[in-house]
């Protein structure tokens, strides 16, 4: 196997790598959770006073994206902290992540 042939077995392994991670972010984290149901789900335990059922929700919905935003605007309510600014830093995020990957998938 020549030079030339490894080469061009890492760069494919390479670009594998970068796919199946682009797959696995878009699968598994932002579209873990169908958005509507959930929100709908938040808002009412949110609505009937549950805080603690919406944090259980917010808990229960793992690395999804829908479920990071919440996570994390209980987490600043908890602290007492700015809640709107907190959650939009973690938008900020995760559009950047969302925009990251196909530049490299272009690369």
């Amino acid at each position: 196997m020549s030079a030339l042939h490894v080469l061009q077995v890492l760069l494919f392994v390479g670009v594998a790598w970068v796919a199946l991670g682009r797959t696995r972010e878009l699968v598994y984290e932002a579209g873990r959770i169908e958005g509507r149901p959930f929100h709908a789900a938040l808002r009412g335990a949110l609505r009937a006073g549950n805080v603690a059922r919406a944090e259980a929700l917010a808990a229960d919905a793992g690395p999804a994206w829908v479920g990071r935003v919440a996570r994390q605007a209980f987490e600043a309510r908890a602290a007492r902290l700015d809640v709107a600014a907190l959650t939009e830093e973690v938008l900020l995020e995760l559009r950047h992540a969302a925009r990251r990957s196909p530049r490299q998938l272009r690369a």
